[in-house]
């Protein structure tokens, strides 16, 4: 199933790392011209990230020593979506482990639709320490998915003192390669595209590297809505006094990206002009419904706007896109549970191209992606292409 750590796998980690070669590297940040205060600063912090990675090499890999593992995953919604496609091969390549999933309490919820995973929620505050301490030596394969250095997660993985750690191929920080970490056992090989793909992608590469069989180069996102939520789903929207329904969110996962509120509007109403059998559900948060009430209310409507309720759960949103005829959002996590239902969708995203080749869509569906002028925002994107992507979504869904 696995292959053993080396040069000859392609893969890099415990058995071939090497310690970061500090005089170089600190002439190389002199000749960068860095002042003695920053070259000190960095020289610091990699000493530190090398103790954190610890001095002794990582186990040599052996898949058939796995029967527990665990995979890191406790943050963003979006980023358990583009991770199924990993999870399901790791179902396949290790049939007989116990598969335990590290999750936030926003993105847990994502993986009812996977019963061979279970969801173990991160706690908070010292409960964290606790919860991780209990499960100190009992877990076999830690995987990382993160393809950054980070502290956190390194901790993480030495607080739980796995047999085997596993991570995708990592960049380097502080000017510690990920290579140099002795603490995994596995790492992914680096693509000659480095982190210019899709993330589903990236982890599928980890996959391989464990040894799970015949992984696929394309793999759709995992994303199962349960009948119960389908049956909720549909009661909550009975109220549109329409047959047809569209799906719209103005906020993204901050404020800085958010629709402009006439545009939110425009949207809205263009929708509802297109065909009186045309209803909206405007998806919200709890952080963002009372301003889509207070907008909502300038609509004349005639019952076909419906401000969804948020739940608990992300699901119940996933489910309510399953009733949709389309989506227009600024909202990635839609955006992936959109391309997991085939639901053709309109995007804007911020104008941030290295992102956008992690976070593109991968649908078979219909899709329109517009971008802003800003990296970090929404700020500026064109409203005529704003107007003609929610036209052509229209053009394109208006058959019965």
């Amino acid at each position: 199933m696995g292959r053993p750590l080396g040069e000859e796998s392609g893969l890099i980690g415990g058995y071939v790392a090497k310690r970061i070669n500090l005089p170089t590297w600190s002439h190389e940040l002199k000749e960068q011209g860095l002042s003695l205060k920053k070259r000190f600063t960095l020289k610091l912090k990699a000493y530190g990230l090398m103790l954190v990675a610890g001095k002794k090499r990582a186990a040599r890999w052996n898949p058939n020593q796995v029967d527990r593992i665990l995979v890191f995953r406790f943050d963003r919604i979006g980023d358990m979506v583009v991770t199924t496609p990993f999870l399901a091969q790791l179902e396949r390549g290790f049939p007989a482990a116990t598969i335990e999933v590290l999750c936030s309490p926003a993105n847990a919820d994502v993986l009812e639709g996977m019963p061979r995973f279970r969801p173990v929620v991160l706690a908070s505050g010292l409960f964290r320490l606790r919860q991780l301490l209990g499960l100190r030596g009992r877990i076999d394969l830690v995987i990382d998915l993160n393809h950054s250095v980070i502290w956190r997660d390194m901790l993480f993985v030495r607080i739980l003192r796995p047999r085997f750690a596993a991570s995708v191929f990592k960049e380097g920080r502080y000017g510690v390669l990920g290579s140099q970490l002795g603490l995994f056992s596995v790492m992914a090989k680096p693509h000659p595209l480095g982190m210019a793909r899709p993330l589903s992608k990236v982890y599928l590469d980890l996959a391989e590297g464990l040894g799970c069989p015949e992984v696929p180069r394309e793999a759709g996102y995992v994303i199962k809505v349960s009948p119960s939520r389908l049956a909720c789903a549909t009661e909550a929207l009975r109220p549109i006094q329409a047959k047809r329904v569209y799906a719209f969110n103005q906020t993204g996962s901050r404020s800085s990206m958010s629709l402009r509120d006439e545009d939110a509007l425009w949207a809205v109403e263009r929708i509802l002009l297109a065909n009186s059998d045309n209803g909206v559900v405007w998806l919200t948060t709890e952080q963002t419904r009372a301003a889509a009430l207070r907008l909502a209310s300038r609509l004349n409507s005639s019952g076909r706007v419906l401000v969804w309720r948020p739940t608990q759960s992300v699901m119940d949103a996933a489910a309510a896109l399953t009733c949709a005829k389309g989506l227009v959002t600024p909202d990635t996590s839609l955006v992936h549970f959109a391309c997991a239902v085939g639901l053709p969708f309109f995007a804007v995203y911020a104008n941030e191209q290295s992102l956008f080749e992690q976070w593109q869509p991968l649908s078979r569906a219909w899709t329109r992606v517009i971008f802003s002028r800003d990296a970090k925002s929404l700020s500026g994107y064109s409203q005529d292409e704003f107007q003609d992507g929610v036209d052509k979504l229209l053009r394109l869904t208006q058959q019965p």
